[in-house]
């Protein structure tokens, strides 16, 4: 996690707009799922699937990927998929809508549920850390994460009345050693930490 925090959920399509969280960060939740299919990404030691011909990282391999220079990949897109899917018996329908998303990074006919992979998320980075789209099929799939994320910059009773806050949805907040503001819904991140971050303040 970074010292600073953007996050602008928008329930009406299930999307959180994120500055501030890196993959690392998603981790200790979808260690308990079965890894995460990689759409686009730089990692050398991923699974290749022979079938559906995605790359994969199973869940027993995620902290070596999240110990990678993600943030140097650029672009980073991935979707989790449980313990109880079988890649390679992925459908052609279930195929196009991980490599619709991986092209475009959004949900293809706004379905965020991919047939048979059984995921909580479909997510796509740009610059790990500083831009992250996240499309969630149940708020399970990403709560922990918001929680964690406000836990990791505000106290616990500023950190629990703002999750609620994001959990309701529409309204923009960005944190900063230990204070919350509302601020603007925007995916422009270079204005949001301009605007909200000191000068001093180094981009990683």
């Amino acid at each position: 996690m970074r010292d600073y925090l953007y996050l602008w959920h928008q329930p009406a399509c299930n999307r959180i707009i994120a500055s501030g969280v890196e993959f690392c960060d998603f981790v200790p939740d979808c260690s308990s799922a079965g890894g995460v299919v990689l759409l686009r990404h730089k990692f050398n030691d991923a699974s290749f699937d022979l079938k559906n011909r995605f790359d994969f990282v199973p869940a027993v391999k995620l902290a070596e990927l999240a110990a990678d220079d993600i943030h140097n990949y650029g672009d980073f897109c991935w979707a989790d998929f449980s313990r109880r899917s079988v890649l390679a018996e992925l459908s052609d329908p279930a195929i196009a809508a991980l490599a619709f998303f991986g092209h475009t990074a959004r949900p293809l006919g706004g379905k965020i549920k991919v047939p048979g992979l059984d995921n909580g998320l479909l997510c796509f980075a740009h610059d790990d850390g500083y831009y992250a789209r996240v499309f969630y099929a149940h708020w399970d799939a990403v709560g922990p994460l918001i929680g964690r994320s406000l836990d990791h910059i505000l106290d616990a009773k500023l950190s629990a009345e703002t999750y609620e806050r994001v959990r309701m949805g529409d309204t923009a907040f960005f944190c900063y050693e230990g204070e919350v503001v509302e601020c603007e819904q925007t995916e422009d991140m270079d204005a949001i930490q301009r605007k909200h971050l000191p000068r001093s303040w180094k981009k990683s």
